[in-house]
């Protein structure tokens, strides 16, 4: 017997056991870790499944608006120029008009 088992009065059946006891527990634990880290793992990467739709989505909500107001505009400037094509001479009068209106305007601030 050795030093240690005389003091603990311990056998080396009975050490043989406690340490295989241990060894079953903290692989045990080990496993329940894995486990955990798993799901926690999962569960990270829904979310970020969800956030990456949800960024697509808003993206593609963009750039459809982006598209309709561009194609709003386009045919707004359409319109304008038919209609200067269709009838120069009130929009000409009337663009002098304004910039009269707007040098009178400004001339009287300054004296």
């Amino acid at each position: 017997m050795s030093n240690t088992q005389q003091l603990t009065g311990e056998s080396n059946g009975q050490v043989f056991t406690e340490r295989a006891f241990m060894a079953g527990a903290a692989n045990k634990a080990v496993a329940q870790l894995e486990e955990r880290a798993i799901r926690g793992a999962a569960a990270v990467s829904k979310m970020a499944h969800r956030a990456a739709d949800r960024v697509d989505q808003t993206t593609s909500y963009l750039q459809e608006a982006g598209r309709r107001t561009l194609n709003a505009a386009k045919d707004k400037s359409k319109d304008v120029r038919e209609s200067v094509s269709k009838n120069p001479l009130p929009i000409i009068l009337g663009a002098t008009a304004v910039g009269v209106g707007i040098g009178y305007f400004l001339h009287r601030k300054r004296a």
